[in-house]
């Protein structure tokens, strides 16, 4: 058995105990409309890696289908990877060796360490779009970046605004066609789309 593949039975074992499934290089929960998604990003002989974690949230995803049509892609919810997720003095954590039998049990343990005291309830947390909808709107921010980059935190918020009710949204919709519009304007259809089928007075 390979290093790669030891890592995947082991943390796989472990990770099936919370009802995760094995899918290539990812784990994947289904948990009522939601599903979490463990992804490994192995480095070249996979001597290390990275995890990033995203949650599919079926309402907000619901939203994008039906603004997108056929231009739909399924991405992410929200989504970073660890080295984002964990304060900056925790940083060593991000990286696991494998290079070793003896490194992998250590990268098991230590991830489901880090899925223990963290990760079980960041997708708890991030996948209430009541929570986002505060986290996001209450001041809204062009660098707060939850969902992988501006420009898909911009659609989750304009989302999750209209999802809860969220007075504020007419407000908010130029401040985050303005994100797109600076950080990246060829999603500017994409966020135009979305705004139509909205159906917000700004």
């Amino acid at each position: 058995m390979s290093i790669k593949e030891l890592f995947f039975n082991l943390l796989g074992e472990e990770l099936s105990k919370e009802k995760f499934y094995r899918k290539g290089n990812k784990f994947l929960k289904k948990e009522g409309a939601n599903e979490y998604i463990y992804n490994i990003d192995g480095s070249t002989g996979f001597l290390s890696f990275e995890p990033d974690f995203a949650i599919l949230i079926e309402s907000v995803e619901d939203i994008k289908k039906k603004a997108w049509g056929k231009s739909y892609r399924k991405f992410v919810s929200v989504g970073r990877t660890k080295r984002y997720l964990l304060p900056k003095e925790h940083s060593d954590q991000c990286w696991s060796w494998t290079d070793t039998e003896a490194a992998v049990y250590k990268a098991v343990s230590k991830e489901m360490q880090f899925y223990h005291s963290f990760l079980k309830q960041y997708y708890e947390q991030y996948s209430n779009i009541n929570f986002l909808d505060e986290l996001l709107n209450s001041e809204p921010h062009e660098h707060r970046v939850i969902a992988y980059n501006n420009i898909q935190t911009s659609f989750l918020a304009v989302i999750v605004a209209y999802l809860t009710e969220n007075s504020k949204l007419p407000e908010l919709i130029p401040f985050y066609k303005a994100v797109v519009q600076k950080f990246n304007k060829e999603y500017l259809p994409e966020f135009e789309m979305l705004e139509k089928h909205l159906n917000i007075k700004v």
